[in-house]
């Protein structure tokens, strides 16, 4: 069960800033982890020296020293951690393929050393769907703020 806010985590891997998105498209599920990985590995090799990345990359064992390396570990990451293809197929989660691509967007249009704490387009990529008193397996499918009471391995909790 996951207690880390997944879409501010991922914000906070990189220095990007929100940018207005129109019309942006939408990108499909599979291949949302892998856009979004190239897209804030790019934004890190062309903003930040050395030292900078390995902050970025505390998280990684071994951390990516290549932007190649970057978008495959930053890839998985995001596949593992974000993308909950049983919560979406279930109904608990829902995606936004038009979020994403505008959240890609905002990505790509990031100058260096801007931040990403205020881009709600990119919370509403993956957006949870319970509602109170509902069943869950993790917080993130829970709508708004709630949290996912009571959820194990092998059993649901409650919103």
């Amino acid at each position: 069960m996951r207690s880390i806010p997944l879409m501010p985590l991922i914000a906070a891997l990189t220095m990007s800033t929100f940018g207005c998105g129109d019309d942006n498209g939408t990108i499909p599920l599979d291949q949302v982890a892998g856009k979004i990985a190239a897209a804030n590995c790019e934004q890190i090799f062309r903003c930040c020296d050395a030292a900078e990345r390995m902050q970025q990359f505390q998280i990684f064992d071994p951390p990516p020293t290549t932007e190649a390396e970057c978008t495959t570990t930053f890839a998985a990451f995001v596949q593992a951690f974000l993308v909950n293809d049983e919560a979406i197929a279930a109904g608990r989660i829902e995606y936004d393929a038009a979020a994403a691509a505008d959240c890609l967007a905002a990505i790509d249009g990031a100058a260096c050393g801007s931040s990403m704490d205020d881009a709600t387009v990119c919370d509403r990529v993956f957006v949870g769907r319970v509602p109170a008193g509902g069943m869950c397996k993790d917080s993130d499918e829970c709508v708004g703020e709630a949290d996912c009471d009571g959820a194990t391995a092998d059993t649901l909790g409650n919103c």
